[in-house]
């Protein structure tokens, strides 16, 4: 067990969560128990080691993300001039480039892929704000990365039944994985997933949305932007969906994203 030590009768990796072992091959002997009754913010962070949600500036509330290079299809996108992807705010750019950040992200993604209590722990987050007794109303999922696979899109549906009070917003890019999942299983009506468009001023895929019952969102150019009736209006307000509050949990500003009537939401290219 040079990697792994028992802390609060859980397995744990001593630095960045960086291996599959952590969670996927246990050392005999070991034996994780389960979720233990949370009763404060400072409980949670103390089972888990570090701060599971993530505060991007634009959101009216706290997000979850993974670092942007595990993003399957985007893995091909970004070498795609004029694709979304490859102008990605999230890749290397911003506060994204920090090793803080980045450290942060990684030990996210490692959790909700291979540990046993990410459902249980995202639950009781959401539920709680920053520790508290209210929930959170509007929770966007990766404001970096994208959904893995199937099994990490079912995890985050348990989170939403669980979270019955909170709306979900999940935008993605992969489409084939959202595609299978929902053709074989109930999306949670809390949960609003949004299959974003792939280049640039392009068309969003409208047909495959309206065929899964979702909703989509694309990117746009100025020349664009200005023809369109609707569109994300944060550029107009400080780069924020609560306009120039910009107070976490403030009501008012934009909600178009996690609304399930809006058909599509185009975002202006910055």
């Amino acid at each position: 067990m040079n990697k792994l030590t028992m802390i609060n009768d859980r397995v744990t990796y001593q630095g960045v969560w960086t291996d599959k072992e952590i969670f996927g091959k246990i050392p005999k002997g070991v034996k994780l128990k389960e979720t233990p009754k949370f009763k404060t913010l400072t409980d949670v962070k103390r089972f888990v080691g570090f701060n599971m949600l993530s505060d991007p500036q634009k959101m009216p509330e706290e997000a979850f993300n993974i670092p942007a290079q595990m993003c399957k299809a985007g893995a091909f996108m970004i070498h795609i001039k004029g694709s979304v992807c490859s102008i990605c705010y999230a890749y290397d750019r911003g506060r994204y480039i920090f090793q803080n950040v980045k450290d942060a992200m990684l030990r996210r993604y490692n959790y909700a892929m291979y540990s046993p209590h990410f459902v249980d722990v995202m639950s009781w987050l959401i539920n709680h704000r920053r520790g508290g007794k209210s929930h959170i109303t509007w929770f966007r999922w990766f404001d970096s990365g994208d959904i893995q696979d199937e099994k990490m899109l079912d995890n985050i549906c348990k989170i939403c039944r669980a979270t019955p009070n909170t709306n979900h917003w999940l935008p993605s890019k992969e489409w084939k994985i959202v595609t299978k999942y929902v053709h074989s299983n109930k999306l949670p009506k809390n949960l609003t997933i949004r299959l974003s468009g792939l280049m640039i001023d392009g068309q969003p895929p409208t047909k495959l949305a309206k065929k899964l019952g979702l909703t989509t969102s694309t990117v746009i150019t100025h020349e664009t932007y200005d023809k369109i009736l609707f569109k994300c209006p944060s550029s107009k307000q400080d780069g924020h969906c609560n306009g120039f509050t910009r107070k976490k949990g403030a009501d008012g500003g934009c909600r178009a994203c996690w609304s399930g009537g809006v058909v599509n939401v185009p975002y202006l290219y910055h």
